[in-house]
């Protein structure tokens, strides 16, 4: 089986897999991560950590929360491919904000680099 095959397997069985450093963190349901998967990750561990920082797996991971977000495709598009690997560690809840705040700089016409974002108070 294939990395991305078994990638695939585990999202399908609701298993979300984030690479944090170099250590792979697993979500799931209790009860949902067997022994046998567990001893599966483990021995792909490397191969799974190397495939969570692939460009197109950063992508897709990118495309699938903006669209999770109501978000538009450009958002993502907008993000230069040499950029990308620096997404690979964030958690799903700092890359929603960080994808609200490119749509926002996409409206607005500016970028986060020349402007703060605030609340309003």
């Amino acid at each position: 089986m294939t990395i991305a095959a078994m990638v695939a397997e585990l999202t399908h069985a609701g298993i979300r897999l984030h690479r944090h450093g170099d250590r792979l963190h697993v979500e799931a349901k209790p009860g949902t991560v067997t022994p046998a998967i567990r001893a599966r990750m483990a021995a792909s561990k490397a191969d799974l950590l190397a495939f969570l920082d692939s460009p197109d797996t950063i992508r897709t991971r990118l495309l699938a929360l903006a669209a999770a977000e109501r978000l538009p495709a450009s958002v993502v598009d907008t993000i230069p491919a040499d950029e990308l690997p620096l997404y690979a560690d964030t958690d799903d809840d700092s890359l929603r904000w960080c994808l609200h705040l490119r749509a926002c700089c996409q409206l607005c016409g500016g970028n986060d680099r020349q402007h703060n974002h605030r609340e309003a108070t």
